[in-house]
């Protein structure tokens, strides 16, 4: 029988590891030398992965804290980047993002819909200036 030696991925997931610290939303500092990153919920392949990158993501993540985990992280995504070994006080996470993930606001907004609601997504769509299209799919 095989045994997994490494992180495996396949045509709708790859593999990422996070080192750093899990932080509050509210201690985000944009405009830093740090690099934020959100883990949503599981999509249709893997989990959400979210670099926070501007207010409109601190926004989003703000309002709905329940549904994310914010770390204050470097990403490497192997092969291509050779992983460091962790130190304390940092931790090591290694999963599959989807894809799919939140990498703009509309992907944003787009797999969220169903846990916000329609209603708040159209207040949300006004706000940030982004339109999803009436047929764009729900993540299943």
């Amino acid at each position: 029988m095989k045994t997994r030696q490494s992180l495996v991925s396949n045509s709708s997931s790859s593999s990422f590891v996070l080192i750093g610290n899990i932080v509050q939303i509210k201690d985000v500092k944009l405009g830093t030398t740090a690099t934020y990153w959100a883990l949503g919920k599981q999509l249709k392949h893997a989990i959400d992965l979210v670099k926070v990158s501007n207010e409109k993501f601190v926004d989003f993540i703000t309002a709905y804290s329940d549904l994310f985990e914010v770390y204050a992280a470097n990403a490497y995504f192997p092969p291509r980047d050779k992983i460091p070994t962790v130190t304390m006080p940092h931790i090591k996470i290694e999963r599959e993002f989807d894809h799919k993930s939140s990498d703009n606001l509309k992907r944003l907004l787009t797999n969220y819909r169903s846990d916000i609601g329609e209603e708040m997504c159209k207040v949300l769509q006004e706000k940030y200036g982004v339109i999803l299209d009436e047929d764009t799919k729900l993540p299943s």
